[in-house]
């Protein structure tokens, strides 16, 4: 029958082969748009990369992050990989001038308004709107830290002419004037110009306690070092902290009190102990050397410093041109090194066991190296197995130091050790044992 005659629809039949066809086709175009996507995606990559790379090569700026308020001349900033600054004001801010301290590993150049300028004597005086840049290189290239500020004074153009062409004269360490204030304590040092500091602490001194400075308006402080090593004054300029202290100040950096900025270094020594390894010692600035006590007795001294030839406790008194004493230094010399006792001469020495010491001087430190490696002694003794270098140190910094191995040889007839035999004779037993009763069961 026809399957017309009954509305039935004829579905033609498609070849096998020409529907595989179409379906490879429609696979090698899915193919072919995947690669063209990731072919995109690598060259962006790629060209993200190169633009990295080239920014990189090239150098950008870096902001510069405030570490300190109170610190040097104001304000204390730090670039990260270059180095740090201090400055008078703070970022983004208007000032009348600008007053720059560098570390002498940072390298400047100053844009104002868009256009370079000079950089002279880390001061800014002309108005207008600055960018500091900071590079860690003489030929300023490569990374670069930014600090910008304004500038807005009615400054006369001859005071900016004076500072700028150098006629403000630099004197460093002018002579000081020193007054004294016994009732408070305090010494006074006059620089020539009328500015001054107050300290509780002579020049040149020693003390066993915190040290105070104030400064009179004119005179800001710039840097403090102890041990050599910069240190944060954010918290005002009161030291605790023991070491060798050196401070630098700075007055009339702008010309404003005259022709002459006067730089002023002074320096003193903080200490806890009393007892110190000490073989001189000079008076401070100001004061000359009034009478020195060895052991309570009288010994002869110069005026200006003193020897210290023998171990004991000292009281050295200084005193102003005019012979009245005020100021007293106490401390105990000790030159002699602690000593470590061992139960056998260790020095140098191979040993075939462990060690007990005990020190000298019960203050003194110990520190022990087993190995090139800290090590810690268990009730003074030392056990294990190594190469040894032991040091014992005191108060006034007096060291020895020894140096021994320790090779342990076990006896035969130690009682720990027959513990191991004995087990392993109860083993073996308990197996032949249970080997015999089971040839029996067989």
């Amino acid at each position: 029958m026809n399957r017309e005659e009954h509305g039935q629809a004829v579905v033609s039949r498609e070849d096998p082969d020409q529907a595989v066809s179409r379906r490879v086709d429609r696979g090698r175009t899915g193919r072919g748009r995947a690669a063209k996507r990731r072919i995109a995606l690598w060259a962006g990559f790629l060209l993200s990369f190169l633009w990295l790379m080239t920014a990189f090569a090239q150098g950008g700026p870096i902001p510069c992050v405030m570490t300190g308020e109170d610190v040097g001349n104001g304000y204390e900033y730090t670039v990260s990989g270059i180095g740090s600054f201090t400055v008078n004001g703070t970022e983004g801010e208007t000032l009348q001038a600008a007053v720059f301290d560098l570390d002498e590993n940072c390298f400047p150049t100053l844009w104002q308004d868009g256009q370079e300028t000079g950089f002279q004597d880390g001061i800014v005086l002309d108005p207008g709107s600055y960018e500091l840049r900071i590079y860690s290189t003489p030929e300023r290239d490569g990374n670069y830290g930014v600090f910008t500020f304004q500038i807005d004074n009615d400054y006369t153009e001859a005071l900016r002419s004076a500072a700028n062409s150098g006629q403000v004269t630099v004197e460093e360490n002018p002579p000081l004037t020193l007054k004294y204030n016994e009732k408070e304590g305090l010494f006074r040092y006059m620089l020539p110009d009328g500015q001054y500091f107050d300290t509780n602490v002579p020049v040149g001194g020693w003390f066993r306690g915190q040290a105070r400075l104030s400064l009179s308006d004119g005179l800001m402080a710039f840097q403090v070092r102890r041990d050599g090593e910069l240190t944060d004054f954010s918290d005002g300029l009161m030291f605790n902290q023991p070491g060798s202290y050196e401070i630098v100040m700075k007055d009339n950096l702008l010309g404003l009190a005259g022709e002459v900025s006067y730089h002023v270094t002074i320096g003193f020594r903080l200490y806890i102990d009393r007892t110190m390894n000490l073989s001189h010692i000079n008076a401070p600035m100001g004061l000359s050397v009034a009478s020195v006590l060895l052991d309570g007795e009288p010994v002869e001294s110069g005026e200006d410093f003193f020897h210290t030839e023998q171990d004991g406790q000292y009281k050295i008194l200084f005193a102003e041109p005019g012979g009245k004493g005020f100021w007293e230094m106490n401390f105990t010399r000790d030159t002699v090194a602690p000593a470590l006792r061992f139960d056998r001469y260790v020095d140098q020495c191979f040993l075939d066991g462990p060690v007990t010491f005990t020190s000298s001087e019960p203050m003194a430190t110990t520190r022990i190296l087993r190995n090139r490696q800290e090590a810690y002694a268990s009730m003074g003794q030392i056990a294990a197995n190594g190469v040894y270098h032991v040091e014992v140190k005191d108060q006034a910094g007096n060291m020895r130091d020894y140096d021994f191995s320790i090779q342990n040889r076990y006896s035969v007839w130690n009682k720990k050790l027959l513990v191991i035999p004995f087990a392993i004779l109860l083993l073996g037993a308990a197996g032949f044992v249970y080997w015999r009763r089971t040839i029996k069961v067989l």
